[in-house]
This record gives structure tokens, sequence and C-alpha cells, in this order.
């Protein structure tokens, strides 16, 4: 498994390319070489001074970068330039061509989203998931399950669940382009920028509830500083979040392979039923 590169705003940080690796340089330190073959994800936290050739030494190995401000928002995201369509683009319309193919796409995400939110309510009361189990929850039981972890101050868990979901959401993008996959024809949020990718980090959200939840029980109150614009995560704070972050990637990159496989079998069984009907 290869690794997410965080680069965090710093005082005399700069990156430039040297060949087929990135020189990360800092007054004062050692610098520190890593080959982009060892990087599947790469997120800028801040003002970094890059040098362009990194960006394109990152696009040209199929890797996304994306770029968010200190309190948890995207400002931008990289990706490579290809003016041919992803392999996988043609399989994919078979969700906009014909009547039930949108039908099956939201209750197939709906049943991974309830999967995924049962096992966060696990990991956070046994008692409440035996309840769930044996006579079932709706989408509001699980809002208001989860909505007494997390604190009253709506921005301070925003800022949060924005950050972390901006992780997950680089970690799909990933994924799908690796698959062959076009990162953008999404069916809940058909239209939009990374549509299929904010998709799947619905499906997935349950994981960015949990780790938001971990992060605001656990932190210091230095972890998270209150600006002009809002409330801001600081240096430590953020390498809580990351640490976390890595620390479930394996089992999230795992969740993420199996939604990216039943999305492919979904895709198939739609064929073959089309192909079917015309048949009968």
């Amino acid at each position: 498994m290869n690794k997410t590169l965080y680069l965090h705003e710093a005082r005399d940080l700069e990156v430039v390319r040297d060949g087929p690796s990135l020189w990360i340089k800092q007054r004062g330190l050692a610098g520190r070489r890593v080959p982009a073959r060892l990087v599947d994800m790469v997120i800028i936290i801040g003002t970094v001074r890059i040098d362009t050739g990194v960006l394109t030494l990152f696009t040209d190995n199929n890797i996304p970068v994306t770029c968010m401000n200190k309190r948890g928002q995207e400002t931008a995201v990289t990706m490579p330039y290809n003016h041919q369509l992803p392999v996988r683009y043609e399989e994919q319309q078979i969700f906009f061509t014909r009547d039930e193919g949108i039908l099956r796409f939201e209750q197939w995400l709906l049943s991974e989203r309830k999967r995924i939110q049962l096992n966060t309510v696990k990991r956070l009361s046994k008692n409440i998931a035996g309840l769930y189990l044996a006579q079932g929850f709706k989408e509001a039981d699980y809002r208001n399950f989860v909505r007494q972890y997390k604190p009253a101050d709506e921005d301070k868990r925003l800022t949060i669940e924005t950050l972390i979901g901006n992780f997950f959401r680089e970690m799909l993008i990933s994924g799908l382009m690796a698959a062959g996959l076009d990162p953008h024809m999404g069916v809940l949020h058909r239209r939009r920028n990374f549509g299929l990718a904010l998709d799947l980090c619905h499906a997935m959200e349950g994981e960015v509830d949990i780790q938001t939840v971990r992060f605001l029980q656990r932190s210091p109150g230095e972890w998270m500083l209150k600006g002009k614009r809002g409330w801001e995560v600081s240096r430590d704070g953020m390498k809580d979040i990351i640490h976390r972050f890595e620390n479930r990637k394996r089992a999230n990159l795992v969740m993420a392979e199996h939604l990216i496989d039943e999305l492919f079998e979904l895709m198939r069984e739609l064929k073959y039923e089309g192909k079917l009907s015309r048949v009968l």
C-alpha cells in the first residue's frame, strides 16, 4: 500500500521536483526526498511553496492532488489531463440509459450506507447497535444517535467533518481513477464535479462520522482555534486527524475497493438484464 503525502503550511517550507522524486526542504532541517512511485494520494493544507514540476510529476503518475485551507475546505484539485474518455465511460452510461439504472444505483448506495452506519453505531454503542439489528433503523434514527456525540457548535463540527470528508474523497478519486472509472459521473450527485466520488463518500459517511467524533471527544482546546473566519485546526490537531486517518486507511481502502467492485457488479447486472429484455 502506497502512502499519502501530507504537506502542511510551515515557515520556509518548499517542495521542488528532483527527477522522478520530489525534494522537500525547510530552513534549519535536513531535506527529504520522496519518490513519486511511493505516493498514492497528495493533500496540501494551507499555503505551501511548491514547484509546478511537482504537480506535473504527480499528474503524470495518475496521482490526484487536493489543496485545502485550514478550515478543511477544498480550494483546488489537480488531476491528469486526458482528452480521451475514461476506459469504463461507456459502461458507466448504463446508469443513465435505462429507466431502472438510477433507481438500482440509489437502492444499492442506500444499502451500503446503512451497513457502514451500523458499523459506526457498533463502535460507539453495542447496545444501541443490537436494537438496530433487531428492530431496524432509519436515516433519522442514525442522525439522532450520532448527534449526541458531537458538539453543539455547528461550525466546529462542520470544520472537522469537511476536513476528514475531503481525505475520504481524495482516497475515492484515486481508487476510481485506478479502476478506469470517471469520478465525475455521479448518480446521486449528478452534474457535480467528482460526482461519483461524492456518491461513494455518501455511502462511507459513517466512517467520517466516527473519526469526527473521536477527534472532538479527545482533542484538547488548543487543537482548534477560533479565527475571524471561524474555527481552524492547529498543526497539532491536524497531526492527530492525519494519524487517525492513516491508522484506519487500510481498512477504509478495503471498504472503498468493495464499493468499487460492487459498482462493477451492478453495471454487469444491468447490462445483462438489458440484453435479456431485448431478446424477450
